[in-house]
């Protein structure tokens, strides 16, 4: 083995070390490999990839692995929750005080930037909840890094709303799902038919989007570092 090789081989072993550490990272990943799982399993005894003539064993089967899938997918939807409804909070209320509220979302969401374009005045900036050591250590914030274009406010109220929608979705299902989980014969009839692909689209298409300005905000850096 040549030394170059070695050398990769201990960076790589240093990276999956340190990511050891982090629990909740060694949660995701076991999460979504319990995920591909059940749902690989799901998938292939509703279309028959896997035979069941007994048809209460099939059910079971089904029911089993649909209580898997729920259960990863409310409990990230109870850790996302906070954050995101914490983001919307934000959002309604930042008429108040424009930068202080578009500061704390950067915060959580670097590549967004909701800074209006013109400062108030230093008459609205005094009533103002945010202090001005605040102001001054926003502004140095965004000048010590890459700062991305100005997000539209309409855009973003349009994009929480979607990711928190994909938690509030889920929640019926999770009543459902767990509260006739032993007789699920009963279970509402409308209600994970309509929630589930709202829920899915929901953050599906935040996720997306998400990941669409993030890789449009790495573009805009390399070009100004060249």
């Amino acid at each position: 083995m040549t030394k170059e090789a070695w050398a990769d081989k201990k960076q790589v072993y240093a990276a999956v070390k340190e990511s050891i550490k982090n629990p909740y990272l060694v949660y995701i990943v076991c999460s979504l490999f319990i995920i591909i799982v059940s749902g690989a399993i799901l998938f292939m005894v509703l279309v028959g990839m896997i035979r069941i003539d007994n048809e209460s064993e099939k059910q079971v089967w089904i029911e089993v692995n649909s209580q898997i899938l729920n259960f990863f997918f409310t409990i990230q939807a109870i850790i996302d929750q906070p954050k995101r409804l914490q983001l919307l909070i934000w959002t309604i209320v930042m008429k108040l005080d424009p930068y202080y509220y578009s500061a704390n979302i950067h915060s959580y969401m670097p590549d967004i930037l909701l800074l209006p374009s013109q400062r108030e005045d230093s008459s609205q900036s005094a009533s103002s909840p945010s202090s001005p050591t605040q102001m001054v250590h926003v502004e140095e914030e965004v000048r010590s890094s890459f700062v991305p274009p100005l997000f539209p406010f309409s855009k973003w109220v349009f994009l929480i709303v979607l990711l928190n929608l994909q938690c509030f979705f889920q929640y019926p299902i999770t009543i459902a799902m767990w509260g006739w989980a032993t007789n699920p014969l009963d279970r509402p009839k409308l209600i994970i038919p309509i929630c589930l692909p709202l829920s899915f689209l929901s953050g599906a298409a935040g996720g997306i989007w998400l990941l669409m300005i993030n890789l449009q905000n790495k573009k805009l850096a390399q070009v100004q570092t060249q």
